[in-house]
């Protein structure tokens, strides 16, 4: 009986240990992954557009309607899907029923 308490109590400790573990090396990798911030200032200085391209319209209201109705259309075909359960046979109806009067 003791043993099996004891062997309980290694194995959560390696367990919690792993957790902490992961999420320190998760911590640390985004830290060092995560973009400089002086790097990101010279990317958009770089990546600025000249004004005349400040001044030109992004797209027009009728291409974004477009794109609005193409999203919302595919987001109804995804979420409208209903399932029936099929229609029971007459076979399967006359078992049902055998069924239902045997428990009684």
């Amino acid at each position: 009986m003791t043993g099996g308490a004891e062997l309980s109590l290694i194995g959560v400790s390696i367990v919690f240990t792993a957790l902490v573990t992961l999420i320190g090396v998760v911590s640390l990798m985004t830290r060092l992954l995560a973009p400089r911030p002086a790097a990101a200032e010279g990317a958009l200085d770089s990546a600025r557009a000249t004004p005349a391209e400040e001044t030109a319209p992004v797209a027009d209201g009728a291409s974004l309607t477009n794109v609005a109705l193409a999203a919302y259309a595919t987001h109804r075909r995804r979420s409208q899907r209903v399932r029936s359960a099929p229609i029971p046979t007459q076979w399967e109806v006359a078992g049902r029923i055998r069924a239902l009067t045997r428990s009684h």
